[in-house]
């Protein structure tokens, strides 16, 4: 599961599960020895090289040998294990570390290759037709883009899948038909990106747990590297029960670093409620009486947190007429290098040209800009110049029209509109007073641009609406807002935070004519964003929020901070 990836893993989503966690998901769902595993049946929906596997062996083969023997092992175990795996050579690499694990547990070769035979399925798991459950399903879900996806693959997935909506990862799929493969009282554990627990892409498969599962317990693992590769988009473990009539509390975790220690300290509060987070170092701890429903955001945090935010949220929405902001984000072109260009070197009509400002420019909040420019071949009314009016600019996107026309906003266009780029762009946003937010950011990069740049695509945008620019800026700039960002988005490796549109749509604020005139005075001060504690105290009073509110406000986006 990553999304920064090499090609083969790329091409198959797979990066494989460091031991000790594979070891706390079995644990978790109760897959151990003194239990009679032999019947029950385990699957693993995408086995890679068979890591999870293994140390289910490790778990079976014990707890089988105790009570049964070598003559009916294999139609005693025949059905105990399910593992699918889509990669033929992934595939095989499996079976040759299987067959080494029960080699290594006294198992005969003959019989080994017997049990595997039954056990081993190389096929897509997302189109497989099985009429069995599964009293356990557990794994690590591949994690691969759409685009990665051939499109008539795809097709067959969404007509089957509910869940996939949006740009939903592959992920997502495995989730649901890993849930609805489970016996009546059948327990699923996936180590996955945390993505959908937010994102708009996982609002499907939230509302899909939310009215048919219980959801029992969650690891957050985006403090720590729970895989045998650097990967940039944090996981959780999910473990979720087909019984819907448990009625204990969702227990939650938070992990700084994987070790045996850390994971022991985890498994006893999440199994049975023996911990503190001060007899537990390593890990945080967090109990929900009242878990979220239907498709709302999963926030894993502590019940004081959450009362906060309820208590922002009855606000209104940064979108919502009464404010008049709106959120937009920069231009796509599909091919930069050809599309943003230094005047001083190419020779192209003025009027095509715009300045361009991406994150690079942005630095300690303020624009500096480098001298880009980006080629604008649309009129203010969306249709597209002509490039005969343009010799020199027609000149040169002839000079690179085959690179042009491999983008897929080229094939998919009127042959005529080959040159359009990804987005269209609006020329008289350039001229419009907003705020810029680079996407990822470990602190608030918020910047005002009077009206001389047009934003590139790794850049958001918010036009102020009925608001005062510079006092809507130091608003967003402090912690209460950087709370809302915190508690509702993705977190990426080092604690940076996805500065999204639907994140950064979610925010509520009071309304501008609500504020003093002093705190309007106060918030329009150059220096006021430079201090922090007076920038925030403000702040708080304008929602509403008391010290002890504003304090643990503060406590929890300080770690968003540091990097």
């Amino acid at each position: 599961m990553a999304v920064e990836m090499n090609n083969t893993i790329k091409a198959h989503g797979a990066v494989y599960t460091n031991p000790e966690i594979v070891e706390l998901m079995l644990d978790l769902i109760g897959y151990i020895p003194k239990r009679s595993l032999a019947h029950n049946r385990l699957l693993d929906p995408s086995f890679g090289e068979g890591v999870f596997l293994e140390y289910a062996l490790k778990r079976l083969i014990p707890s089988y040998l105790k009570k049964g023997d070598m003559d009916s092992i294999i139609s005693d175990l025949k059905d105990s294990i399910c593992g699918i795996e889509l990669n033929s050579v992934t595939y095989h690499v499996g079976i040759v570390r299987l067959q080494k694990v029960l080699e290594e547990l006294s198992i005969p070769k003959h019989i080994a290759e017997c049990l595997l035979d039954n056990w081993l399925i190389n096929t897509d798991f997302l189109l497989w037709e099985n009429e069995c459950r599964f009293d356990f399903v557990i794994g690590n879900p591949p994690y691969v883009r759409q685009e990665l996806i051939q499109d008539d693959l795809l097709k067959k997935y969404r007509a089957v899948f509910s869940t996939i909506y949006d740009r939903a990862d592959l992920y997502v799929p495995f989730f649901e038909k890993g849930l609805r493969l489970l016996s009546s009282e059948g327990i699923l554990c996936y180590i996955s990106a945390d993505r959908f627990t937010k994102n708009r892409y996982g609002k499907k498969l939230r509302e899909f747990i939310s009215d048919n599962y219980k959801l029992k317990y969650i690891v957050d693992l985006h403090k720590t590297s729970p895989f045998d590769k650097e990967v940039s988009a944090y996981p959780g473990i999910y473990v979720i029960s087909a019984n819907t009539e448990e009625r204990w509390s969702v227990r939650a975790t938070s992990i700084n670093e994987v070790n045996k220690s850390t994971c022991s300290q985890a498994l006893k509060f999440l199994r049975y409620g023996d911990c503190s987070d001060a007899s537990c170092p390593g890990i945080k701890t967090f109990s929900f009486n009242q878990w979220f429903e239907g498709d709302s955001p999963w926030v894993i945090e502590s019940e004081e947190y959450r009362t906060i935010l309820q208590k922002i949220e009855e606000f209104k929405p940064l979108e919502n007429e009464a404010h008049g902001i709106k959120v937009g984000i920069g231009v796509a072109s599909g091919a930069d290098k050809i599309y943003i260009v230094d005047p001083k070197k190419i020779d192209i009509e003025s009027e095509v040209l715009m300045p361009l400002v991406t994150t690079d420019d942005i630095r300690e909040g303020l624009i500096k800009w480098t001298g880009r420019y980006i080629i604008n071949p649309f009129r203010e009314d969306g249709s597209l110049i002509d490039l005969n009016q343009h010799p020199k600019l027609e000149y040169y996107f002839n000079l690179h029209k085959n690179k042009m026309l491999e983008r897929n906003v080229a094939k998919k266009s009127n042959p005529a509109k080959w040159y359009k780029t990804i987005d269209r762009i609006y020329p008289s946003l350039q001229f419009k007073q907003k705020l810029l937010i680079p996407d990822i950011k470990g602190i608030n990069h918020i910047v005002k641009d009077n009206g001389k740049y047009y934003p590139h695509h790794n850049l958001y945008y918010l036009l102020p609406g009925n608001w005062d620019i510079d006092v809507l800026r130091s608003v967003l700039m402090s912690s209460i807002v950087k709370f809302f960002i915190w508690s509702y988005s993705v977190k990426m490796r080092g604690d940076f935070l996805r500065y999204q549109a639907q994140y950064l749509r979610k925010i509520c604020l009071p309304e501008f004519n609500d504020l003093s005139e002093q705190q309007i005075i106060s918030l329009q001060k150059e220096g006021i964003i430079q201090n922090q504690d007076e920038l925030d105290q403000i702040v708080a009073e304008i929602f509403g929020l008391n010290h002890e509110e504003l304090a643990l406000i503060q406590g929890a986006v300080r770690g968003a901070e540091v990097n």
